[in-house]
């Protein structure tokens, strides 16, 4: 047992410590950063989710072929939760009639508490209104297609089946829009009072139920969990992520983001730890050689050692998480204040958990960290340590390895993906080597330069190469900082570019179904006399995949829900001789312009869910007749680009003559939605489906998510001036020795000063290069590899990190010369 009062003594002393409080301000940090991003991120993506969730009208939707028993005991079962909402709808195709003629439509059948979430948005008397409200008894909305073809005016009468309605306004946006994007049809909604008044609901009729809810994010889990395993054929549960592929993208990509973002504060964190850790413990080594002399014994002092860095490390995480949970208040704060629209979810109940939890896991990490340096102080012998003698290699190894573990711990925490986390590390590793490797070179090449140097000044470049184990440290140190500063600034302003590019301003907010074959040129040449771009069209047809293999598809095939999904429903199915502009072969390869021989080309997500590869044979059904191929290539697909994707495209000679209609995409201004009118009028066959309320919703994210990056970001520029902190103080010591040796052989305080500043100059120049072009390396792959946009090549990165190296070494260096020049030589000699 140690002594309370000699313990709080030496916790006491110890905290008037210069590098202990380096120590303390990168832990603080450390925790502050991880325990903000963690905090933030569970509210944030709830709140991203119910910002994305209004293009399902809800945060869970129950949908089914058929409102029979099992549904209503669903419905029975949410009615009678409390804290969940309810809404219900009913889709089905019937003819709409009026004096003028009949059009087959796409009708919905709402309740009146439709939306949960998002705004239906109609126009009235020329007059647009967005909100909550729906179709009254004896009403119907028809969309803008609907009401041209059939010239519809408002307060005309209509039949649906046996009831009759009254055209109350024209439907310009549904609150669901995100659920069945691609309707050949026209659309119309009506109360889901009136539908037993039609007629339709009889045996047989296919009518899609969906049962839309809403609620606390614990009661949905736990719906979803009891529901799953039990749900009949027919029906099945949608959410913001199976609904809609290119929300969820633009979501995943965001969180990657944020865990880039903290991960690299994390590390530099750490790093910093690494070294102001490393310092304190070697400058103690006198003060534990009296002690062993005064009659301790290894087990007081490390108790003593331990208990220190406990009582830090639980202090310190405290402080951390207290300082994260008010960061990200801040910052959801802030951000309700630049998107007044957004709604900030309150702070889940796991986040209480997670606030208890992280004190004590941070402490553990920092016991993990520093635990092999006062095993390796403690275990010294008196000599050893008056002598200032360095660990042994195995106590160093030991320390690499919990050093590793460590960044490997909490990086794979705030990335939250194994995969990315390894490749993430994996660059941080070999970023490491090579900068290391590099810095070796540049030392043996500065020593091989200076060695018939005559200056005095010159001489500087010696004492960089005098000094390898020390100029090594104190350039990959410096090398690192200053990568992170370019990483904050242009290194992260290009990522972001990249993203927003993603969704550019000019995306495809229009796509165009049910072209004929006979009525493409036509089309085109409608769009020409309008000034829009002609549209590529491609075919596309429905097919039902049947076999795999020779092996018939059958409801017992597969047991994964997502699988059992798509095995289950019919593909849009393509065909074509060349690969999209927006797809990318990432195995096998497509097949050439003139080759017909029978060939398929599929996602590679649908491979990875189905369980397929390349040479499988699929058969799928279209229009009774069976088309059997080997799977030749997989493709990799851009579905933010909001351009046509299929998850199965065909070989365009082989499958020329199965039928099909044809659907593109284009870009239609604002000002210009007349256009549609006028297109229905002159091709009432095709359908012209709006997607810019998703094109909008993904821009939000990525909006809000930027704004939320960088000030993320901040939080590793302040780690990356803790790491160039910790590396000047860690050569401090030496370069003030050499300055009072030098003073006393008789040096001239201009010749120290010059000779210093060389110094400072070359290892200023040599890190910011480095910095410049891992900095690019690390752009590069982090564009590439883990968040999937497109890599550019910035090299101003390499000037403005040579600028910056030298700027920091020389303002580093200031200090040193004050006190070498101010302090008399002996003081300095003496403490050593």
């Amino acid at each position: 047992m140690i002594n309370p009062v000699l313990f709080w003594r030496f916790v006491l002393r110890q905290l008037r410590s210069k590098e202990l409080s380096v120590l303390c301000v990168a832990f603080i940090l450390a925790v502050c950063a991880a325990s903000c991003v963690l905090f933030f991120s569970f509210r944030l993506e709830q709140t991203l989710a119910q910002e994305a969730s209004k293009l399902i009208a809800a945060d869970l939707v129950v949908v089914s072929d058929q409102a029979g028993d099992e549904y209503q005991l669903i419905k029975k079962q949410v009615d009678a939760e409390p804290q969940l909402h309810s809404a219900q709808s009913a889709t089905f195709q019937s003819m709409l009639m009026t004096d003028q003629g009949a059009r087959l439509v796409r009708v919905i059948a709402v309740s009146d508490k439709f939306p949960l979430k998002g705004e239906n948005r109609i126009q009235v008397s020329n007059k647009e209104q967005t909100g909550t409200f729906v179709p009254k008894n004896g009403q119907i909305w028809v969309d803008q297609q609907l009401a041209s073809q059939l010239h519809l005016k408002e307060q005309q009468r209509v039949h649906v089946g046996d009831k009759e309605l009254l055209v109350e306004a024209t439907l310009l946006e549904s609150a669901a829009s995100g659920l069945e994007l691609f309707n050949l049809l026209p659309t119309a909604m009506m109360n889901l009072s009136d539908l037993p008044q039609t007629g339709l609901v009889q045996e047989g009729s296919r009518i899609r139920y969906r049962l839309f809810i809403t609620g606390p994010t614990a009661q949905l889990e736990q719906l979803k969990q009891t529901l799953m395993p039990n749900l009949p054929r027919g029906m099945k549960l949608e959410t913001i992520d199976s609904a809609r592929p290119e929300v969820q993208n633009t979501l995943v990509r965001a969180n990657r983001f944020l865990g880039f973002a903290t991960s690299l504060s994390v590390i530099l964190s750490i790093v910093a730890l690494s070294l102001t850790s490393t310092r304190y413990l070697s400058k103690h080594v006198r003060q534990v050689a009296i002690m062993r002399t005064l009659g301790s014994d290894s087990k007081q002092i490390f108790r003593l050692f331990l208990g220190l860095f406990v009582f830090i490390g639980l202090i310190c995480s405290v402080l951390g998480t207290l300082l994260g949970f008010v960061a990200q208040e801040f910052l959801l704060f802030s951000l309700k204040r630049v998107f007044d629209s957004i709604s900030i979810s309150t702070f889940p109940i796991q986040g209480l958990t997670l606030a208890v939890l992280i004190p004590f896991v941070a402490t553990i990490l920092l016991l993990l960290l520093i635990l092999p340096q006062i095993i390796s102080l403690k275990n010294s012998s008196t000599l050893n340590v008056l002598r200032g003698d360095l660990p042994t290699q195995n106590k160093q190894l030991l320390s690499v390895f919990m050093f590793i573990l460590v960044v490997v711990g909490s990086s794979a925490m705030q990335i939250g993906d194994l995969k990315l986390t390894a490749q993430f590390l994996a660059g941080v590793a070999v970023l490491f080597v090579v900068m290391s490797f590099v810095s070796i070179l540049l030392l043996k090449l500065c020593k091989c330069v200076i060695t018939s140097a005559y200056s005095f000044a010159w001489q500087g470049l010696a004492d960089v190469a005098r000094r390898p184990k020390l100029s090594l440290i104190q350039m990959v140190s410096l090398s690192v900082s200053l990568m992170a500063l370019l990483t904050l600034t242009f290194v992260k302003n290009d990522l972001v570019d990249a993203w927003k590019q993603r969704i550019p301003d000019n995306a495809p907010n229009y796509f165009i179904l049910g072209v004929q074959k006979d009525q493409t040129e036509a089309l085109n040449q409608f769009f020409n006399e309008h000034n829009i771009p002609t549209v590529k069209l491609s075919a596309m047809t429905r097919a039902r995949l049947v076999k795999v293999n020779q092996q018939e598809i059958t409801e017992n095939t597969y047991t994964e829900e997502n699988a059992k999904r798509l095995a289950e429903r019919e593909f849009n199915l393509s065909w074509g001789q060349t690969i999209p502009e927006h797809n990318q072969v990432v195995q096998g390869q497509f097949w050439s312009k003139d080759n017909a021989d029978p060939a398929f080309s599929v996602e590679e997500g649908l491979v990875e869910t189905l369980k397929l590869k390349l040479g499988d044979v699929l058969t799928f059904d279209i229009a009774g007749q069976e088309y059997q191929a080997p799977i030749t290539n997989l493709r990799k697909l851009n579905w933010e680009s909001m351009q046509v994707n299929f998850f199965v495209i065909g070989n365009g000679i082989w499958l020329e003559d199965a039928p099909a209609s044809f659907i593109a995409s284009f870009y239609l201004a604002s000002e210009q939605t007349g256009f549609i009118n006028q297109a229905t009028e002159v091709f009432p066959n095709i359908s012209f489906i709006d997607v810019g309320n998703i094109i909008r919703e993904m821009q939000k994210i990525i909006d809000r998510l930027t704004y939320v990056v960088n000030a993320v970001f901040v939080l590793c520029l302040m780690a990356s001036v803790i790491v160039l902190w910790a590396s000047v103080l860690n050569t401090r010591d030496e370069r003030l020795f050499d300055a009072a040796l030098m003073r006393s052989l008789g040096a001239q305080n201009q010749q120290i000063r010059r000779r210093l500043f060389v110094e400072l100059w070359a290892l200023g120049a040599f890190s910011g290069l480095l910095a410049g072009l891992f900095a690019l390396a690390l752009e590069y792959f982090s564009a590439s590899l883990l968040l999937d946009l497109e890599p550019k090549v910035n090299l101003l990165l390499l000037l403005v990190g040579i600028i910056a190296g030298v700027l920091c070494t020389t303002l580093s260096g200031y200090p040193i010369l004050r006190n070498v020049l101010k302090v008399p030589p002996n003081q300095i000699l003496n403490q050593r």
